[in-house]
């Protein structure tokens, strides 16, 4: 528990996974990267808020599309 608690990993910290798919690649990580940036420039985001991504789902490909995430952390569950 330690380990988690250095790294920042639950049970220290909330996280909210968010994934968008789309047939055509460009799409979603441009979607992604437009939410991470509004995310960031929101008078709610704080120096504890972080957001990782986008970046390719462990499972990239399922069903035909390509699948993306970004993940949201911050030690306060109401926060996210």
């Amino acid at each position: 528990l330690a380990e988690r608690q250095t790294m920042q990993l639950p049970p220290w910290t909330s996280h909210v996974l968010i994934r968008a798919a789309d047939h055509n690649n460009p799409q979603a990580p441009l979607f992604l990267q437009q939410l991470r940036n509004l995310l960031q420039a929101s008078p709610l985001a704080d120096e504890k808020l972080g957001v990782l991504g986008p970046v390719p789902a462990l499972a990239p490909k399922r069903g035909g599309r390509r699948r993306w995430q970004i993940l949201l952390q911050h030690p306060s569950r109401v926060r996210l």
